[in-house]
């Protein structure tokens, strides 16, 4: 007969005193969970959430919006994406696959959907001074789920 998992929980464990006590916390958490211990915590510090866990889950308005690993929610978030063009070669087009494009003079930012390959290809002949294409941050990623839908945003 197959065990359940077990859990162990803390709620806001960044609470849990001086960066000593975190770390040992965090450390002793790790363990567990390699020995197959599911550690199920509550935290408004997306940056721990982000250095923890391998799995998330978004609660909107009392309301599950999202609960699957942490790689799935970035890929399907896409990249964000900063050129920073010479101060002649603006081009007039957009990059292909990147979408919410806002222009700021020479600085243009977006969110890369699909894949790197295209805009790298676009972008060979042209020129920039400066390209960063990254993931987006858990921040990033919660915010997503509480855009104003009309109603405002809330939490």
């Amino acid at each position: 007969m197959e065990q359940a998992p077990r859990l162990w929980s803390r709620a806001e464990p960044a609470g849990a005193g001086a960066p000593r006590t975190q770390a040992r916390l965090y450390e002793r958490w790790r363990k567990r969970a390699a020995g197959g211990v599911t550690i199920f915590f509550s935290s408004h510090v997306l940056s721990e959430v982000e250095g923890l866990c391998d799995r998330v889950a978004i609660l909107r308005q009392g309301r599950l919006v999202t609960n699957q690993p942490l790689d799935e929610l970035r890929a399907a978030a896409g990249r964000a994406v900063r050129i920073l063009w010479s101060p002649d070669s603006i081009p007039d087009q957009a990059p292909p696959g990147l979408e919410e494009l806002h222009r700021e003079g020479r600085l243009w930012r977006g969110l890369l959907t699909g894949p790197v390959q295209p805009l790298v290809d676009w972008l060979r002949p042209l020129d920039y001074w400066d390209l960063v294409i990254e993931e987006p941050d858990l921040d990033s990623l919660f915010l997503r789920y509480y855009v104003d839908d009309g109603a405002g945003v809330s939490g």
